[in-house]
């Protein structure tokens, strides 16, 4: 068998049997090297969409296959190794192959010839490149460590080769100071002081080109070494911890770099890491100050403590930073200002003439502010201020004047403060102070979000020597949300609890199922909950059932505290991280800080304590919190009447903003829910609405036919008329089934005094009389609008105007018809039924551009589709629409860019056809007619479309035919009369993949 040699550290090679083998191109050689770090089965999708990221699917497949191909020929006589089907694609590494990435894992940076695929670039596929980014900085973490590991171990026995070992890693890293004082140390174990001293000049010359910094103390104290003759050894290295893996921030550290970079210079910069708790702020500060620290810049920290509330508490934790009070007593400070100072640290006092400081705010900040400049000296000053959403207002005032005053003095100066997102709300405290302290120095804002799947996949590689992580970095990533702190947490649980098989080349999971939620963060959660007083664990679970619902009030009134104890509970809850603050327009609003907070109090709820928790929640919302939530509350309290109620209201909301699935999901759960038969009744008839909305024509019957069964048998005259309409509507088409319903329910709802009923029945006849006798049919909507003007309600009258519209346009009388259409929207609106008011603009535009008005049909089809896609991803139907009119209007282009993207949207045998009809309408317009007919008689093909457009589309087709040889007329027609609705719209969808605007369309 073929041994394969892979180098892809440094510029890559590919070695069959010894012989360099060619990569001719870009797209190859990521591919193999993608493959090569992920063993087993990659989906072609995957592949496709990584390196062909901006290209149309149909695209990405087929240069796939190119490459492919291309990958095969480089290997030559190993090509058996690239194993492929029509999913997936493997590359099958053998033990005998040689992988650099591998062996650098396994601790040899020997094979380390440059930055991982050096060279390598592919514009457009960004997938790619963050995938090589967050590759090249875990190999170079790789690198360091392996580098690191070595050199230690041949320190004491072989120097001499520690030393070019250390010389390739200072030419890897030249700002890594570890590595120039491990070539230092190697050097003078092996005898060659010279050398030594030059190598400490050049890191001397480099920091302070690179950085504008000096050595570090650790490193120049290996310059009096120079002048003795015992060897440096040193000590084993230590295991890493996840914890104190570094993935995912490199950006966010350069930006800092760059910051520093600037300060430095005598400029004084801030800025500001925010985040949730355990996102990451405090493990970037610390990259940042391990990498400034050591080369020169005086680097102090305080921090914030939820415990120590004392005026100025950041400040005098920040004086007892070990490198302050080292240097303090060498400080020229004036007495008085000595004085002050020892207003915070009491042990100067000995050495201030005055033991009793005249407490002023005033001197003690420009103390405070003359120390900071002495303490900077010579070298840039950085100021850490951990937690400042719990500073005093002293501490925050004190800073605010000493960052004013270095800037003054042009001290170089970097003040960098770490905040939880939740303190920076508009009303906040710390929002005011950040907006007055930037009116004195540049503030920038570094928000951290949670890492990413493939940043957490890095860190968990980090800890694993070359193993391939990705199982475990999935669930890992899945059940932390990629927060740092609880990922790093539960990898090390995992690894102590042997949860991982790691005997392979790759990690598993022994028992994910049995995993459950994560045992390292629920213990994290538990451990903080079990300091909580009772109040605030009381205060906790009343967050966690009343959800976003959760202000201070009803918090209170859920967990059954006082005033009093609710603020001790929420303000303990605040300060354990546990729950995050919110301004909201009632208040504040609270809510668990992380997921893993919530699903862990809601874990610790018996079944009764939670059953009374939404009682009292139900009490405490009335009727001011949303109807769905409100649904929840009374299912969890055991109360399904209420639940009901609620879940029919919710669905009455749903549909008033269109979305249409939501609305018949909780109809279905009502139904579920044990009503009564005059209660489900009615329940069926609201379903058999909303299966009409999403164009289920089945389930409307069924829904529509029971209930008229259920009403017939309570003799509930009114529920019978509205089953009878519903039904009758439902069948309008076939007049001769329809008119009998709608005659019967407006005789029987004559004999009833419910005008809402007379008006449906009266419609419901007039509907059926509108080709037949459309005299009479105007005659009873008129009846029926007359009747709906009293009634006052804005909805019905909109299904009046459309009626009416309807009745005009069987007497040909296209005026009056459109200006009722015109009407029928705003009522629509009136009535905030934003679905409604969609379909009444949609309907306008069709008649718009039926009587050759293009021009003002497109504004009303775009409206239309700006309100129906409020409530779902696109709307097909409508969009074809008003592609048809921008064609005409627009040109081709500009109905294709409508189009195109809805064509990716599921669609029903109705809804389908539809699209194809108004799709054909706009490709007749465009210049494509025998496209034009073959999705016409696609459309026409089933009994979906209405008689009205039927004869419209007979029209159009008409037109179409006469564009069009015969025979190519013949086939179109057989063509589109075989194809099914979905064959059309994936027609149309290749038709609309050709048109991209990147190339100039040409006609089928």
């Amino acid at each position: 068998m073929s041994v394969l040699e892979l180098r892809l550290l440094g510029p890559p090679e590919l070695w069959v049997d010894g012989t360099l083998r060619p990569l001719s191109t870009r797209k190859a050689v990521a591919m193999l090297a993608y493959l090569a770090l992920r063993p087993g089965p990659q989906a072609r999708e995957t592949l496709a969409s990584l390196l062909w990221t901006d290209s149309d699917p149909a695209v990405a497949r087929s240069a796939l296959r190119n490459a492919l191909s291309s990958l095969r020929r480089a290997l030559g006589d190993a090509s058996e190794r690239l194993v492929t089907d029509h999913e997936t694609v493997q590359l099958c590494l053998e033990t005998q192959d040689r992988v650099d990435v591998r062996q650098l894992a396994g601790g040899r940076p020997d094979v380390l010839r440059g930055p991982f695929l050096e060279g390598l670039a592919l514009p457009g596929s960004d997938e790619f490149q963050a995938w090589l980014t967050l590759q090249r900085e875990l190999m170079l973490a790789q690198a360091e460590r392996a580098y690191d590991a070595s050199t230690r171990a041949d320190l004491a026995t072989a120097p001499a080769q520690a030393a070019d070992t250390a010389r390739r890693w200072v030419a890897l890293d030249p700002l890594h100071e570890r590595a120039w004082r491990r070539l230092i140390q190697a050097l003078l174990n092996a005898g060659q002081r010279h050398a030594a001293r030059d190598a400490l000049e050049a890191c001397r010359a480099t920091l302070q080109a690179e950085l504008g910094l000096a050595p570090a103390p650790e490193t120049l104290a290996l310059e009096r070494l120079l002048v003795m003759d015992a060897p440096v050894v040193e000590g084993p290295a230590r295991t890493a911890d996840p914890a104190a893996l570094f993935v995912g921030r490199h950006r966010e550290l350069e930006t800092l770099m760059g910051a520093f970079q600037r300060a430095r210079q005598g400029e004084v910069e801030a800025v500001m890491l925010t985040g949730e708790p355990g996102i990451g702020k405090t493990r970037l500060v610390k990259a940042l100050t391990d990498r400034i620290r050591g080369a020169g810049a005086r680097v102090l920290q305080g921090r914030a403590l939820t415990t120590s509330p004392a005026a100025f508490g950041v400040w005098t934790d920040l004086l007892r930073d070990p490198q302050a009070l080292a240097s303090l007593p060498q400080l020229r400070i004036e007495p008085v200002w000595r004085t002050q100072l020892s207003r915070l640290l009491p042990e100067l006092s000995h050495d201030t003439p005055d033991p009793a400081p005249d407490v002023n705010d005033a001197l003690l900040f420009e103390a405070l502010a003359r120390t900071c400049v002495q303490l900077a000296g010579d070298a840039p000053l950085v100021l850490v201020f951990d937690d400042l959403h719990w500073a005093d207002r002293q501490s925050l005032e004190a800073a605010q004047y000493v960052v004013h005053r270095l800037a003054q003095t042009r001290t170089p100066t970097l003040l960098i403060g770490t905040i939880r997102s939740e303190a920076l709300g508009p009303a906040a405290p710390l929002g005011a102070w950040l907006t007055r302290l930037g009116r004195d120095v540049p503030v920038q804002h570094l928000a951290l979000t949670p890492l990413s799947e493939r940043e957490s996949e890095a860190l968990v590689a980090g800890a694993a020597a070359g193993a391939d992580v990705r199982e475990v970095a999935a669930w890992l990533h899945e059940h932390s949300l990629g927060q740092p702190l609880y990922l790093t947490q539960a990898l090390r649980d995992l690894l102590e609890r042997g949860a991982i098989d790691q005997s392979g080349s790759r990690w598993r999971l022994h028992d994910p199922e049995g995993l459950g939620p994560l045992p390292g963060v629920r213990a994290v959660i538990e451990e903080r909950c079990a300091r909580l007083p009772p109040a605030a664990l009381a205060a906790a679970q009343a967050c966690v059932v009343l959800g976003a619902q959760a202000t201070f009030d009803r918090v209170g009134l859920v967990a059954d505290l006082s005033e009093e104890h609710t603020l001790l509970g929420t303000e303990a809850l605040l300060q354990a991280g546990l729950m995050l603050e919110q301004a909201a327009g009632d208040g504040v609003r609270y809510r668990p800080s992380h997921d893993r907070i919530r699903e862990t109090l809601e874990a610790g709820l018996s079944a009764g304590r939670a059953r009374l928790l939404h009682r009292r929640a139900l009490q405490a919302l009335g009727s001011q919190g949303p109807p769905d939530l409100l649904a929840r509350h009374a299912l969890q309290a055991g109360l399904p009447a209420q639940a009901r109620c609620w879940l029919r209201r919710h669905a009455e909301a749903a549909d008033r903003q269109g979305f249409v699935k939501v609305s018949r999901e909780a109809l279905e759960q009502a139904l579920s829910l044990g009503p009564d038969d005059t209660e489900r009744a009615e329940l069926l008839l609201l379903l058999a609405e909303a299966c009409e909305r999403q164009g289920d024509l089945a389930g409307q019957q069924q829904a529509g036919q029971e209930a008229l069964d259920i009403a017939r048998r309570l003799h509930a005259s009114s529920l019978v008329v509205q089953a009878l309409n519903r039904l009758a509507w439902l069948c309008q088409e076939d007049v001769e089934a329809a008119r009998p319903l709608s005659q019967e329910a407006l005789a029987l709802s004559r004999t009833l005094e419910e005008p809402s009923l007379l008006v449906s029945s009266l419609q419901g006849v007039a509907r059926s009389y509108r080709q037949e006798n459309p005299q009479l049919a105007m005659q009873l909507q008129q009846e029926a609008m007359a009747l709906l003007k009293r009634l006052g309600d804005p909805k019905r009258l909109g299904h009046g105007h459309m009626n009416m519209a309807y009745c005009h346009e069987a007497l040909g009388q296209r005026e009056a018809a459109l200006r009722h259409l015109q009407a029928a929207a705003p009522a629509f609106r009136q009535a905030g039924h934003a679905l409604l008011e969609s379909l009444a603009l949609g309907e306008l535009g069709v008649w718009l551009l039926q009587a050759g008005q293009p021009g003002e049909a497109g504004p009303a089809l775009q409206r239309a589709v700006e309100l129906r896609e409020r409530s779902r991803p696109l709307a097909p139907v409508l969009r074809a629409v008003w592609a048809a009119a921008l064609v005409q209007t627009h040109g081709a282009e500009a109905g294709w860019a409508v189009l195109r993207p809805s064509l990716s949207e599921p669609a029903t045998e109705q809804f389908g056809r539809f699209t194809l009809f108004w799709a054909a309408e706009f490709l007749l317009a465009g210049g494509w007619p025998e496209e034009a007919v073959i999705l016409t008689e696609t459309a026409l093909a089933g009994p979906a479309l209405p008689s009205e457009l039927r004869q419209f589309a007979a029209s159009r087709l008409a037109q179409a035919v006469a564009m069009i040889p015969p025979a190519v007329l013949e086939h179109s027609r057989e063509t589109g009369q075989r194809l099914t609705v979905q064959e059309g719209i994936a027609r149309l969808r290749v038709l609309a993949a050709e048109h991209q605007p990147e190339g100039r369309p040409s006609k089928p």
